[in-house]
């Protein structure tokens, strides 16, 4: 049986997706859709790609995780506050 990501952390991933390259949302859109911060986010955003890495999705799911994940490292690499 494979599992599903909920709407909201579908969400996060997706709107963390669509700003890329930034290393983040802007705070306001933050804001605006979720109603936290852009570092909030982007904490929810790690801990849905950590948890779901070793569990079997969906494939729609899976595209999406594996897309996060390969987003992941950029972010390392970016400067403190760029």
């Amino acid at each position: 049986m494979r599992m599903h990501l909920d709407w909201y952390d579908r969400r996060i991933l997706n709107f963390v997706l669509d700003w890329a390259p930034q290393p983040e949302p802007p705070n306001d859109e933050s804001f605006v859709n979720f109603g936290i911060n852009s570092r909030r986010v982007m904490r929810r955003f790690d801990a849905v790609v950590d948890v779901f890495d070793a569990i079997p999705l969906e494939e729609a799911d899976q595209n999406l995780l594996r897309r996060a994940t390969d987003f992941r490292p950029h972010l390392s690499r970016r400067p403190v506050g760029h």
